[in-house]
Formats: C-alpha cells, sequence, structure tokens
C-alpha cells in the first residue's frame, strides 16, 4: 500500500494473475466504483513481494493470503498494523491504518512531482477534487524554516534548502512550493516612519534562488 497506493480492499482482491512481472505493473481489477486501473511498482516493491512468493503456500487463490493458504480481510490488517506501530513504538498507533500507508505513497508521489492528474490516475479516483485533498502534504516544518526566512536578515533560499523533503522535488515541484510560501508568509511592510517618505530605508528584497537538487 505504501509502494502502490492501493485500497486495502484491492490489496485483499488481489489474484496472481494480477501481478506482471515481466513489465513491473500491478493491475487492481474492480477498484472503488469499479474502476480498474494498472500500477507500476517500483523495484523495492517487487523484492519484498518475490520474498513473498518463495513463502506464500501454493495454489492459494488470493496472492495476499494466511500461511495456511486462505485469504485475508480488512479487518485482518488493520488490526495487524495497530499491533507492528505498537511494537515499533510509534507515537498514537492506534491512529495508525492502512490508509495511512495510502497517504504515504501520495504525499511521496507529490513530493517527487508527479502531477495531480498523474496521482490521480494512480490512486483511481474519479476525480481531481478528490485527489487534491493531498495538496496539504508540503514538508512538515515549513511553517517553521518561512518564519526563519523572513526574519531580520534571513535567507528564504538558504532554508529551503535546509527541508530533508526538498531533495526528493522535482524543479517544477519546488518553484510551486516556492510560490505558495511566498503568498502565504510575505513579510509585512515596515511602518511608514521607519521607511522614510520614500522608503528609502526600506530592505530591499532578494531575489528568490531555489537551490539545486
Amino acid at each position: 500500500m505504501a509502494r502502490a497506493g492501493l485500497r486495502i480492499g484491492e490489496v485483499c482482491s488481489l489474484a496472481p494473475g494480477d501481478l506482471r512481472w515481466p513489465s513491473g505493473l500491478v493491475e487492481v481489477r474492480h477498484g472503488k466504483g469499479d474502476v480498474d486501473r494498472v500500477v507500476p511498482l517500483p523495484r523495492i516493491a517487487w523484492l519484498a513481494l518475490a520474498g513473498w512468493q518463495e513463502r506464500r503456500p501454493p495454489g492459494a487463490h488470493s496472492w495476499i493470503c494466511t500461511l495456511a493458504g486462505r485469504p485475508t480481510v480488512p479487518r485482518y490488517w488493520q488490526l495487524a498494523l495497530k499491533r507492528w506501530a505498537r511494537r515499533a513504538g510509534l507515537p498514537e498507533p492506534e491512529k495508525v491504518t492502512p490508509h495511512t500507508l495510502r497517504h504515504t505513497y501520495a504525499s511521496a508521489c507529490l513530493a517527487a512531482g508527479l502531477s495531480l492528474a498523474e496521482l490521480r490516475d494512480l490512486l483511481g479516483h474519479r476525480s481531481v477534487a478528490t485527489t487534491s485533498m493531498y495538496l496539504h502534504v508540503m514538508p512538515v516544518d515549513v511553517q517553521a524554516h518561512v518564519e526563519e526566512a523572513f526574519a531580520p536578515g534571513g535567507d528564504l533560499a538558504e532554508a529551503l534548502r535546509r527541508l530533508p523533503e526538498l531533495a526528493m522535488m522535482s524543479p517544477s515541484r519546488r518553484r510551486e512550493l516556492a510560490g505558495a510560501l511566498l503568498q502565504v508568509a510575505r513579510p509585512q511592510a515596515l511602518p511608514a516612519e521607519q521607511n522614510g517618505p520614500q522608503g528609502r530605508d526600506r530592505p530591499s528584497r532578494r531575489p528568490l534562488a531555489l537551490p539545486e537538487p
């Protein structure tokens, strides 16, 4: 789910024939709204699937099954994820759900520069409006970095450079992020009495220069 963006019900419904090993694709049949789609999987996911194939009971009709060969249901994985989250010491493990993994996938795709239309197709949404809910997944420390960047003597480009997520973004995605930041965090103008009659002492705005990947 974290590597393909599938819904938990779609994972439970996968059959062995839905995995296209030579092409690296997974076919999702009868997804939400009875929509079929084909999703590419990264190499790391295929390596995990290959490991499962060696342990998977032969003859099982479902690709994801128990070691006894029985199919699983969404509730099985909901409980398993919460149990694994507690073992890993994650904060608020009760909030970790299969959809959390799907959300992780969407966030990574946006950070990598995929468009909403591309992400819509991968997630199986009918409308881009549904996909746009993931637009809020900006780096978690953006607000703090913006405050620092627009403080006296601050440097927006330097602040952005220290965002670890920035290295994952395409140039177009970085420009989009920079534009959004400038819209919501413009520095307030100094009072007129400090700027002088013609604003001669107003500090100049340095042009934004985003770091190269």
